[in-house]
């Protein structure tokens, strides 16, 4: 018998963080076996029926590491530093009946290999009035802008073969 247990889910949402197994005729649970979200996975034996019981996960010194872990990491490569600027337009003087704003949704982003040398580049759309950006990739990193490329590419038929 499997049971799966998530507290949230969806917004605003949770269910109960109980689970319930019927035996039926049975007086214990033979084997039930707990797959941790961390990795760690816990078998308890020959459970009494009848009880309610309460399963922590075990607190061991490498799942306490793993928790104590940073998840996120700041970005220090070129592309960290790119702003994103645009300037300010009220869409609902315009349009007084739009739900929400839709005309600072951010840049456009387009990744393909520019220069033709195997590695993923990317192209960054400006906004009105912003020049839209080329980071040719080297080793992983994106040391140029290359804004003399954006000319190149754009002004290129994009109807030839492999195209971005």
């Amino acid at each position: 018998m499997t049971r799966y247990l998530s507290s949230s889910r969806g917004f605003m949402s949770s269910s109960e963080p109980i689970i319930h197994f019927g035996l039926g005729e049975h007086d214990q649970a033979e084997k039930i076996t707990i797959y941790w979200s961390s990795g760690l996975v816990q078998t308890l034996y020959d459970i009494p029926a009848g009880f309610i019981y309460t399963i922590s996960e075990k607190q061991t010194k490498d799942n306490s590491e793993k928790q104590n872990k940073v998840m996120f990491k700041k970005d220090r490569g070129v592309l960290a530093t790119v702003k994103h600027s645009e300037k300010f337009f009220d869409d609902f003087k315009r349009e007084k009946l739009l739900p929400n704003k839709l005309s600072q949704l951010g840049s456009g982003i387009a990744w393909g290999d520019i220069d033709n040398d195997g590695d993923d580049d990317v192209y960054i759309g400006g906004a009105s009035g912003f020049p839209g950006r080329i980071y040719v990739n080297s080793v992983f990193i994106y040391p140029k802008v290359m804004t003399h490329l954006v000319k190149k590419v754009l002004s290129q038929n994009f109807h030839q073969k492999n195209d971005i």
